[in-house]
């Protein structure tokens, strides 16, 4: 499977649900980088302690990768994030071949639909321009 980090920075938005009441899930909106997989899309949202891994059709998390030193050192700047973003790429080709591309087509479907039944549709994955979002 090829993997592809577009560079542009984008706002995806992530499923949040809660397990006590329901009702209260929602759609946050997150700002990072897409990485694709094959015919795959996910979104790699760093935060303060980890990167957030999801797939962006569904805004479920997938993996959660503790910013550790080494991790920080690594995404300094943006061209090495990008390349680290490459290297989730290959975790995220091990996690889709542990099973088979099928059954991970089918959690997909099952997850898109209970979530969009719980939290409504997903707004659009967006270009972000941190100079407009500034103002």
């Amino acid at each position: 499977m090829k993997i592809t980090v577009d560079k542009k920075v984008k706002k995806f938005y992530l499923a949040l649900s809660n397990t006590h009441k329901p009702e209260d899930g929602k759609w946050k909106p997150a700002v990072g980088h897409e990485i694709q997989v094959g015919k795959y899309r996910f979104c790699a949202i760093p935060s303060f302690d980890h990167i957030n891994v999801s797939e962006v059709t569904t805004g479920l998390q997938v993996l959660k990768i503790p910013m550790t030193s080494k991790i920080y050192q690594m995404t300094l700047d943006k061209e090495d994030t990008l390349k680290f973003f490459e290297s989730v790429g290959k975790d995220l080709i091990k996690i889709i071949n542990k099973h088979s591309t099928a059954f991970f087509d089918k959690c997909l479907m099952e997850q898109k639909k209970h979530m969009f039944s719980r939290l409504g549709e997903m707004p659009p994955v967006e270009v972000f321009d941190m100079e407009e979002d500034a103002k």
